[in-house]
């Protein structure tokens, strides 16, 4: 359980004059809302305050309930995910967000990047799950199970793999279209040709499995990529002949 003696001053004004941690639970799912408040809430110190079934909900409970941790599924409707996280940080509140869900999280690295204190999956202990949000009340971010641990360190294996098969006239056309490049405009930028442009788009495109350039401005943006993608050539040059 947690200690009320340890909790910082700002969680105990938040709990007001329980001198407890808040707890947003935010899932579409009502029996799963209900089993993580009963946990919860073997927690002396700790207080369920609200729930949430959608994105929206936590934003409007966010305001009014003034949470210090919420423990977010992934999968909430409308705005949900990173853009929620997103959301939630430019509110500028002091509440941790904790994700919970699926082992495999598909952006649990963008998650992170967004702003979010630690992920959870579904499957871990009671007890685990209980352990995390205790620690996310003391104030202690980055807590992440085991298997979440895990698929971070692969995803970010793989994008490191993908970055190191680049050459450098490719992260310098990668960098240009996600910042809205033209092919015709890259090509002028770095003195080739549209063809030589577009062959490096198709590299690119095979490196990183996907299947258009807006694929891979997308991507591009979301792995944080562009800022190794920046192109060494500022001005317009003159193209061969």
């Amino acid at each position: 359980m947690c200690s009320n003696s340890s909790l910082p001053r700002s969680l105990e004004l938040h709990g007001q004059h329980s001198g407890k941690a808040r707890v947003l639970i935010a899932h579409p799912y009502p029996i799963v809302r209900i089993g993580l408040r009963s946990l919860l809430e073997h927690a002396e110190d700790m207080l369920v305050a609200a729930e949430a079934s959608s994105g929206l909900e936590v934003l409007l409970l966010i305001e009014t309930q003034k949470p210090d941790v919420l423990v977010m599924d992934m999968e909430l409707p409308g705005p949900g995910g990173v853009a929620l996280v997103k959301q939630i940080r430019a509110m500028q509140v002091p509440v941790q967000v904790l994700g919970f869900g699926a082992a495999s999280a598909p952006d649990l690295y963008d998650l992170l990047q967004s702003g979010a204190a630690g992920y959870i999956t579904e499957d871990e202990a009671p007890e685990v799950i209980l352990a995390a949000v205790c620690s996310l009340a003391h104030g202690e971010g980055g807590w992440l199970s085991r298997q979440a641990a895990a698929q971070l360190i692969r995803t970010l294996a793989n994008r490191g793999e993908i970055l190191s098969k680049m050459t450098l006239r490719e992260r310098e056309v990668l960098g240009l279209v996600a910042t809205g490049n033209t092919n015709q405009h890259i090509a002028h930028l770095l003195g080739i040709s549209v063809k030589t442009v577009e062959k490096h788009l198709n590299h690119l495109m095979a490196k990183m499995e996907v299947a258009s350039r807006v694929e891979l401005a997308v991507q591009a943006v979301q792995k944080g990529w562009v800022p190794f993608a920046a192109p060494s050539v500022q001005e317009p040059v003159t193209l061969p002949a």
